[in-house]
């Protein structure tokens, strides 16, 4: 039988490579399979659900809030490089 997975796993790794995983058929299996990992590795996981293109962020303790994005700098351009 050919299922479909809509979950992939991709690993975050110490360098801040990210390198897929697997890919699982529920957000439930790919979270446990992200935690049991990250406990293995030390490393954060994010499980990405193909149909809505949202990740979640799993480490050892299970599910965490996503890094903070980059700042963008709030000077005008001009002054930003003087």
């Amino acid at each position: 039988m050919n299922r479909f997975e809509a979950f992939d796993i991709f690993e975050i790794l110490q360098d801040g490579q990210v390198m897929w995983y697997r890919a699982a058929a529920s957000r439930a299996e790919a979270q446990v399979l992200a935690q049991k990992r990250a406990s293995a590795t030390g490393n954060t996981f994010f499980i990405l659900n193909q149909q809505t293109s949202t990740k979640t962020f799993v480490d050892a303790d299970g599910v965490q809030a996503p890094p903070p994005s980059p700042k963008v700098s709030a000077l005008p351009q001009s002054e930003a490089w003087s």
